[in-house]
C-alpha cells in the first residue's frame, strides 16, 4: 500500500506526506496541511477528507485504490486541533 500511496503523491503537487507519515494535502495557498487520506486496509475502506477534497481527488484516489471502498469523512476546522481523521470517521463525521 506505501507503494500505491506514493504513486498517488506523484498524481498532484497538493498531496504531501506529513512529519509523521499521514498522506496530507495542501490547502490555503500552501500556508496548511491537512490528513487527507486515511488506508484502513482491514476495513477494506479508504478515508478520505471531503472539506478538501474535489472531484478529481476522489478520481485519483479511485483509480490507486478500486478496490476499496472510498468513505467521505468531513475532517476540518475544529476537529483537527484535537483528533485524528480516524477518531472523526469512528464518532460520525462521515459526509
Amino acid at each position: 500500500m506505501e507503494e500505491r500511496l506514493k504513486k498517488l503523491k506523484k498524481m498532484s503537487r497538493q498531496y504531501r506526506f506529513d512529519i509523521d507519515g499521514s498522506f496530507c494535502k495542501k490547502w490555503n495557498n500552501g500556508m496548511g496541511c491537512l490528513t487527507f487520506v486515511v488506508l484502513l486496509e482491514s476495513e477494506k475502506k479508504v478515508l478520505v477528507n471531503s472539506t478538501i477534497a474535489r472531484t478529481k481527488d476522489y478520481e485519483r484516489v479511485a483509480e490507486i485504490f478500486p478496490e476499496l471502498e472510498i468513505v467521505k469523512v468531513a475532517y476540518g476546522y475544529p476537529i483537527f486541533y484535537n483528533h485524528s481523521m480516524l477518531w472523526a470517521y469512528r464518532n460520525g463525521y462521515v459526509g
